[in-house]
Parts: structure tokens; C-alpha cells; sequence
């Protein structure tokens, strides 16, 4: 017999709904948000995995909360070396700023351009469109899905102590954000069809290598 593989994790926070069901929340900073429409949060397996834990221990599991906050914290607008339209701070929508600090740096700085409402519309659009700085996202997990995770865990665990190769999810911002294939992947940790979603989706052709061959 060799020495036992275990599975250990810690979770950020842990909550309890009014329900009684049990929610694992992780604080995540990034340089880069993820889009609101990403599905990145329901193919990634770090919080399934623990959920799955959670489960594993007799804890009525529902769901995951990611919370993401940017790494850059808002900075003044930058002021500008030579005036620009009477304004003496950059009104560049790339820089990163928000409404509160871009409004008391204008009121405080550039009083005159301020009271003449020449920072108005840029101060419209960082309230309807600036940088965002936190983001969440909530993903309820069943427990067919959860199943899943377990069984990919097993899998992971014959391949540490080498029982040869095996295939499972890699899940990761990297690999999950542009990939063609998020609904199959999606089916199959969800244990549905995922073969029907890469029919109604997908046309198989030749490798590329017998392709290239024939053209030589």
C-alpha cells in the first residue's frame, strides 16, 4: 500500500443562506477583469473543487461566489503639460480613474474649467462607462456537476502516483476565456451530452498533418 493522496484547500469565506445552503466565496485581485458575459467562472474547477470538499463533508452546498478586484487602484487624471480647450487635466478615457477622484482632482485643481462645465461630459461618461474595479460573479453548481468534479479529482489522483495518463478538464482563465469549445466542456462537466453540442456545432475534418502531406 503506498501513502494516501489527500486533497486540502482553503476557502476565503464560507456563508450560510437563509435557506441553510452553503456558499464558498473566493476574493480573487487581477490586473484584468473578466468580462460580465465570461463564462471562465462556470468552467474553471479551483471553486467547484472546493465545493466539492465542502460537500465531502457533510455541508449542504449550493453555489460559488467569485469575488475580482483590479490590482490598480484609481489615480488622479493626469495633468496635462500644456492646456488643452481650456482644461488643464487629460480627459483620455484609457487612464485609470474613477468619478470621485476625477471630480474632486477637477474641483480642487482646475476650479475655473470645472465650474464651466468643461469636464461635464467626461465626467458623464466615467459614471456611465469608466474602468470598473470589482467585479462578482455567482455560479450555482448541482450536484451531477459536483459528481463531476469528484470524478475528474480521482482522476488527477490515479495520474499522481502513476497509474499512466488520464483525461480530465484543465480549466483556466487562459484556457477557458477564448476557447471554441466552452459549451461541450460545459455539457460534458455537466453530465449531459456533450456529443450533441459538438454535432450541432462542429464539423470534424482531417488533421492537419495528412492535409498538409497531400498538398506536398
Amino acid at each position: 500500500m503506498g501513502r494516501p493522496v489527500t486533497f486540502n484547500c482553503r476557502v476565503d469565506v464560507v456563508l450560510e443562506d437563509k435557506e441553510g445552503y452553503i456558499w464558498a466565496v473566493d476574493h480573487k485581485s487581477t490586473a484584468q477583469l473578466l468580462r460580465e458575459d465570461s463564462v471562465t467562472p462556470e468552467l474553471e474547477d479551483q471553486l467547484p473543487q472546493y465545493l466539492w470538499c465542502l460537500r465531502q463533508n457533510g455541508y449542504s452546498v449550493t453555489g460559488i461566489i467569485l469575488n475580482q478586484f483590479r490590482k490598480a487602484v484609481p489615480k488622479p487624471p493626469k495633468r496635462l503639460e500644456h492646456m488643452q480647450q481650456g482644461r488643464q487635466f487629460s480627459v483620455n478615457k484609457a487612464q485609470l480613474t474613477d468619478i470621485h477622484t476625477a471630480r474632486t482632482t477637477f474641483q480642487r485643481r482646475d476650479p475655473k474649467a470645472y465650474k464651466l462645465g468643461l469636464y461635464n461630459e467626461y465626467l458623464a461618461w466615467l459614471a456611465e462607462n469608466g474602468p470598473q474595479y470589482t467585479r462578482q460573479f455567482v455560479v450555482i453548481k448541482t450536484p451531477d456537476q459536483l459528481d463531476e468534479v469528484g470524478a475528474n479529482l480521482l482522476k488527477q489522483t490515479r495520474e499522481v502516483i502513476n497509474e499512466g495518463p488520464a483525461i480530465y478538464p484543465n480549466s483556466n482563465r487562459m484556457n477557458c476565456e477564448n476557447c471554441s469549445f466552452q459549451l461541450p466542456c460545459f455539457a460534458q462537466q455537466s453530465r449531459l451530452d456533450y456529443r450533441a453540442e459538438l454535432e450541432a456545432g462542429f464539423v470534424q475534418s482531417e488533421p492537419y498533418y495528412i492535409v498538409r502531406r497531400r498538398q506536398l
